[in-house]
């Protein structure tokens, strides 16, 4: 007697339209990123809710919510199209040697990475990493050949594996001939601040612990942490640094800790990636060195 295995399966238009319209929390941006119409998109959720005999969203004008069941079948439907997305990117490189790919901020391939690269291939000798460098969020349900990603936060990823790597310390640099000039903490109320993008910056936490007001000191904003560094080392102001990725340059003597003071950094390193990407054996084992390397 032969059964129907496809009886109880919804149909993949269907799901991918929920995938969108769930993941953007609107079915306007849904039916513009898969070139349909909105009304079907409202048709194809309508038909999946009766099919499933629960509701997924709730209306409210042109923004939907998920319920508690869109909530759960959504990161159903999430692994299961992650799934699929990621082994057809595998066949379409068939033949192809296969690499494991991670973004990466700048920064941290520069300044952790690139230089633990011997450890990693002595740990990991069959994988042939890809590094992928951008600031930017990763959408992994947009793009099959991101396997996981090492970004800056709290940790806060809905739907994600999230580990924090580290617990960095912030403490200031800056060249010998500027150290020569502070004495104190106050003193840097006359120095230029290398300061980082609004939101990320950690100078005002610093600068509190240290009793310091230098809300009227001049500002450098650098958006790339290697010129924060370059700027530190030509002496054209006081970088806050995590402390662990400038130590060549202090063991050096190109960069000086003018004061004892540290804070511990607001955002740290986390590497991400969607759960099921933890089942793939290359990810897994890089996940575990990088983990070994941070401890």
């Amino acid at each position: 007697m032969e059964t129907n295995i496809h009886k109880d399966l919804p149909s993949l238009n269907a799901l991918r339209i929920f995938e969108s319209a769930a993941r953007h929390g609107n079915f306007t941006r849904a039916s513009a990123e898969l070139f349909v119409t909105q009304g079907a998109v409202s048709r194809q959720i309508k038909q999946l809710e009766q099919e499933l005999g629960c509701d997924l969203f709730l209306r409210q004008g042109p923004k939907v919510q998920l319920t508690q069941d869109g909530e759960q079948f959504y990161r159903v439907v999430e692994e299961a199209l992650t799934l699929i997305r990621r082994g057809a990117s595998r066949i379409r490189r068939h033949g192809v040697e296969e690499k494991l790919t991670v973004s990466l901020l700048p920064s941290y391939a520069h300044n952790w990475l690139i230089p633990r690269l011997p450890s990693l291939e002595k740990a990991c000798p069959s994988i042939k990493l890809n590094l992928s460098l951008s600031y930017e969020s990763i959408d992994f349900s947009q793009d099959p050949s991101i396997d996981a990603a090492v970004r800056l936060g709290r940790g806060v990823w809905p739907h994600l594996f999230a580990y924090k790597l580290s617990d960095h310390l912030l403490t200031p640099v800056c060249s010998p001939a500027v150290a020569e000039t502070l004495k104190q903490p106050e003193d840097l109320k006359n120095h230029r601040l290398v300061v980082e993008p609004e939101g990320f910056d950690e100078w005002a936490r610093w600068l509190k612990v240290a009793r310091v007001d230098a809300s009227q000191s001049k500002k450098l904003h650098l958006d790339d942490f290697n010129l924060q560094i370059l700027a530190a080392v030509e002496g054209q102001g006081v970088s806050l640094c995590r402390e662990a990725f400038v130590a060549n340059e202090i063991a050096s003597g190109r960069l000086v800790k003018p004061f004892d003071i540290q804070v511990l950094a607001h955002f740290q390193y986390y590497f991400v990636c969607p759960p099921s990407h933890m089942k793939d054996q290359k990810v897994d084992s890089f996940f575990h060195w990088i983990k070994d390397e941070n401890a």
